[in-house]
């Protein structure tokens, strides 16, 4: 330091390896790091290892101190060396690359009848100095499975293929894709962009305006050109992103006027552009803007297609979903504990139309749990693509329940046709997909916004992203109220003795609820299928006590009536019928031809393959246990 003033330094772990100041003489060392432990930042004990490189940053030109502020006890429990990168995070996008790589195919025939389709990158993963488990290779291959990046047989789809070439997350790939597909490429590179760098929000004090360091610098980006306030830290950051690319020419004095970090906006442009032309070389090209719109900068356009952009968002986190609780930063976010925003969140005390969100990161530390990166989401968003596999259907409360904690009062049409068209968006995508590869073969570059076949379905994504709230929803609309069904002694007298229940680790089977009356006595109930509460823990499920019913709801009373069992009424605002599965996010509008009144054996249950079109049955007691056709047998063994 000059003039002999001692300087201090705050610095994270990146000090340990890649800064090095001469004449640093003390560091004080909390022992504590943020690492990304599988799809949440946490704060954690470091490693000896990291500690002791810690040390080494005092006293590079002469003797030097070093201050750990935990015991000598503390750092002898401590690992060895840090846990790998491979060992501790999602490994979709390694996954996916060795399946497009062609990696994938050292294992035998006897592997992949042992391991099922994941058998090849599991062998070649083997390999690996620090290989991760096997049940982290299974994870990112269920969920592969589930964006529609592979198959069933381990083989990448054309949309794996697409969303490989992408510098992106598979789920945000698909999500980037989409939002090409409905017109709106240019914003959603805006917006994808500033998800994938850091915050560009400076903490030092702003001149002008800007008077209150990283807060003020979000809340000004915040408002769209007609000063409208636009609940979305993605919203934010894009638009500081389309301004500094505006002011491209007083890039520096635009940062420090406006409390941006320059290296960040950067990044964030370059990052910009690598996304923008992957989406042009994959056919998806922007909508034409609307009557009296023509000439409108970028800015104009992200606001105008905001709505498809919380779509975007709501299809990439589906499952990341939460609800404001008034003003400040708590969210109900489905944990017994409430979580918080982050500080810089435009989220902070704002009163959205409703209290819905969805968030891209999820940290904890030492206060609880944080959502960073934030954005106000309305209910036919929630309805169409909320979730990891869309909503469950509680006829007696009338909601819709995603994630089994949130639930959405709607009326079943509504949600019946939503969930059709998520299911054909599943559909498109694979399409687009492979119309993008057929004619990139041809030497030419495909059009999807001259494809009659996606205008139809372009413009019903549109029309329910476009959807305004009907009015104002509070937070307890939001959120679904369990009510438990009467205990034993309500329902007959005199209650029969309680039997102690097994130990906690033997697993309720399907369908079944273990509650607790005002004694305590707990007791077990089947809410699903309307069976009286027991005092006895049940052994096997279903309204027959014996098996789960294959069920469905129909939209039409004759079709109810030519069937038994079909149960309900479900007619949809353009009058055609629509079908949809009792506790399954699965729904159609052709006629089920499968299960149509069957029992499933005790441990089988159904699932859809969105690419064949038809019906799969996993038994559940026995992972590796798939079949296409009805099984009419229970568990093997």
């Amino acid at each position: 330091s000059r003039n002999g003033r001692r300087k201090a330094i705050l610095s994270t772990d990146i000090a340990e390896t890649s800064i090095t100041i001469p004449d640093v003489i003390c560091v004080v060392d909390s022992g504590i790091a943020r690492v990304k432990m599988h799809t949440a930042l946490e704060v954690m004990w470091a490693s000896q290892a990291n500690l002791i490189q810690r040390r080494g940053r005092a006293g590079r030109v002469q003797e030097g101190v070093c201050v750990h502020l935990f015991t000598q006890a503390r750092f002898d429990k401590l690992p060895k060396e840090p846990t790998p990168e491979m060992c501790r995070v999602p490994l979709e996008e390694v996954v996916l690359a060795v399946c497009d790589l062609g990696l994938d195919s050292m294992a035998s025939r006897e592997d992949f009848r042992r391991d099922g389709a994941c058998a090849g990158v599991w062998r070649f993963l083997q390999g690996a100095l620090d290989p991760p488990k096997e049940k982290a290779v299974r994870s990112a291959f269920r969920e592969l499975q589930h964006v529609g990046a592979v198959d069933d047989h381990g083989f990448v789809t054309h949309l794996g293929a697409v969303i490989a070439r992408l510098p992106l997350p598979p789920n945000e790939g698909a999500a980037f894709f989409l939002a090409g597909l409905l017109g709106a490429p240019e914003s959603a590179s805006y917006v994808m962009a500033a998800l994938s760098s850091r915050e560009p929000w400076a903490r030092t004090r702003a001149r002008g305006e800007m008077d209150d360091g990283s807060v003020a610098a979000a809340a000004y980006f915040a408002k769209g050109p007609g000063g409208k306030d636009v609940f979305s830290d993605a919203f934010a950051a894009a638009h500081a992103l389309c301004a500094f690319e505006q002011a491209q020419a007083s890039g520096h004095r635009f940062c420090a006027d406006r409390g941006l970090l320059l290296p960040v906006m950067l990044q964030m442009r370059d990052a910009r552009c690598q996304l923008s032309r992957h989406l042009r070389e994959a056919g998806c090209s922007e909508e034409a803007a609307p009557a009296g719109a023509e000439g409108e900068d970028a800015t104009a356009r992200l606001q105008r297609c905001w709505p498809l952009m919380q779509t975007m968002l709501t299809f990439a986190f589906g499952w990341n979903l939460g609800v404001l609780e008034g003003g400040g930063r708590k969210v109900q976010a489905g944990w017994s504990r409430t979580a918080r925003l982050n500080r810089t969140s435009v989220l902070v005390d704002a009163s959205p139309v409703t209290p819905l969100l969805t968030y891209a990161e999820l940290g904890t530390g030492m206060g609880g749990r944080f959502l960073s990166c934030a954005t106000a989401i309305s209910e036919y968003q929630v309805l169409l693509f909320g979730g990891r596999d869309g909503p469950t259907w509680e006829a007696g409360q009338h909601q819709a329940v995603f994630e089994q904690w949130l639930g959405l009062r709607a009326k079943l049409a509504t949600s019946a046709a939503l969930g059709a068209l998520r299911s054909t968006t599943r559909l498109v995508l694979q399409y687009a997909a492979q119309r993008t590869f057929e004619r990139k073969a041809e030497g030419e570059v495909a059009d999807h916004a001259a494809d009659e076949r996606l205008s139809e379905w372009r413009a019903c994504v549109r029309t329910v992203a476009e959807l305004p709230p009907p009015e104002r929803v509070s937070a307890l609309e939001c959120m679904p109220v369990v009510r438990a069904p009467p205990p034993p002694w309500a329902l007959a007298a005199p209650a029969p003795p309680p039997v102690p229940p097994p130990p906690m680790a033997q697993e309720l089977p399907f369908g079944w609820v273990q509650f607790a009356d005002a004694a305590g006595r707990p007791y077990f109930a089947c809410p699903h299928f309307n069976i009286p509460a027991r005092w006895e823990r049940p052994a096997t499920y279903g309204p027959d006590g014996r098996a789960a019913l294959w069920r469905w709801h129909s939209s039409s009373p004759a079709t109810a009536d030519a069937a038994p069992c079909f149960v309900g009424a479900a007619d949809t605002p353009t009058g055609m019928m629509c079908f949809v599965r009792l506790d399954s996010q699965h729904s159609q509008f052709h006629h089920p031809s499968v299960g149509d009144g069957c029992v499933l054996p005790l441990g089988w249950q159904a699932n859809w393959d969105p690419l064949r079109m038809r019906h799969y049955y996993w038994n559940r007691q026995a992972d590796a246990l798939t079949k296409w056709d009805f099984p009419s047998e229970p568990t093997p063994g």
